[in-house]
């Protein structure tokens, strides 16, 4: 009966996975197409140095991106621990172990917790304008154009900062957190296919800048518990 049971529990284990799947929800990280492991040593996004959907590449050219974003003048040089911005948090979403729990490969979409998006980027008459993005703004990248079918468009699948950079004030030029975290090479690199969309967290849809319980994600989860369970059969 016992080895019934945890049979039961193995394929009911099973049955999970393939039913996150099934929804949309990958069960690997999108920058490495693996599942979240230990990096090798990661330099930006230390806060998931122990654990990580990223690997030193990926942080380093994180970092890169970041660091040009912001070199918007000596008067508005970042202080203190630059991590701590929530445009670094942000940039980091790509090494976040529990980044498959809150992606979308299904709608192209990552859902991010509408809790965090007003505290780390204001509400109302601040909206947009907190960590002296009103003063000092981004400096982004400028898309690189050409013609394709005879008619001049945005070139596709060029490097950020190519074709030169341009100001960008959010509270002037964006009317929503979710219409920024969206504009054109705002986000984090290596995501550019995907659509923030900014939600309300829940138990049963959880999302980046969440309350999470443990740096583990679903899939994670899964297989540890399938592992420990077919340990316990040896015995």
């Amino acid at each position: 009966p016992r080895l019934h049971a945890l049979m039961a529990v193995v394929v009911a284990l099973l049955v999970l996975q393939a039913a996150l799947r099934g929804f949309g929800q990958s069960l690997d990280c999108i920058a490495t197409g693996e599942g979240a492991a230990k990096p090798l040593g990661l330099r930006f996004c230390t806060r998931y140095s122990d654990y990580a959907c990223c690997k030193p590449p990926h942080d380093a050219e994180i970092e890169e991106l970041f660091m040009m974003m912001t070199d918007v003048g000596d008067s508005c040089r970042l202080r203190g621990d630059v991590r701590d911005h929530p445009m670094a948090v942000f940039y980091c979403l790509p090494c976040s172990p529990q980044q498959p729990d809150y992606v979308r490969n299904g709608t192209k979409e990552i859902r991010i917790c509408k809790d965090w998006a007003d505290e780390a980027f204001g509400t109302g008459t601040n909206l947009l304008k907190t960590h002296r993005l009103d003063e000092c703004g981004l400096l982004v990248s400028s898309p690189c154009r050409g013609f394709m079918g005879g008619q001049e468009a945005i070139l596709p699948e060029r490097d950020r900062y190519v074709c030169g950079d341009d100001y960008v004030f959010p509270h002037l030029d964006y009317t929503s957190v979710q219409d920024f975290l969206n504009g054109l090479d705002i986000g984090p690199p290596g995501l550019d296919d995907y659509t923030f969309v900014v939600v309300n967290e829940s138990t049963s849809e959880p999302c980046f800048g969440g309350a999470a319980l443990s740096n583990y994600h679903t899939g994670t989860i899964v297989t540890v518990l399938c592992a420990l369970i077919i340990s316990i059969l040896h015995f």
